[in-house]
């Protein structure tokens, strides 16, 4: 067995140039050092795609944040719509008549109270005024 192994040496050192037991250990080197770098290279992605998700999950944070502040201004924009035509158009209904102005500045409210979704209270309010006399002021 130890001199077929021995011939079987000295048959690669001809064909190859190396013997058959460091030529082995170079090729386990090779595969060694390719897989170490392969390795760290699949380390690398890792870190980078968990870094990258951490990033994502913030952002998804940050607008899920957005859109709760966007939904609390738009109320927030309702409520002080609706009151600021309550008030006028409780006065301009009182006081029984309304001026050319006076209307356009409501309707500039309530365009944009209904803009928001406002509901019918501020509608009925305005078809109130609506309904007034329209005073010319000289």
């Amino acid at each position: 067995m130890f001199n077929t192994l021995l011939e079987l040496n000295a048959l690669v050192l001809i064909l190859l140039g190396v013997p058959l037991l460091s030529g082995l250990w170079q090729i386990a080197k090779f595969f060694k050092n390719y897989f170490d770098k392969k390795k760290k290279q699949n380390q690398e992605i890792v870190d980078s795609m968990t870094a990258i998700r951490r990033i994502v999950e913030d952002l998804e944070s940050k607008s899920r944040r957005t859109e709760q502040m966007e939904k609390i201004n738009s109320e927030a924009n309702i409520a002080i719509l609706h009151n600021k035509i309550y008030k006028t158009a409780r006065g301009y209904i009182e006081r029984g008549w309304v001026t050319v102005e006076e209307l356009n500045d409501l309707e500039c409210l309530h365009t944009s109270y209904k803009e928001y979704g406002g509901n019918g209270t501020g509608d009925r309010l305005y078809n109130s005024v609506l309904e007034l006399k329209i005073k010319e002021l000289h």
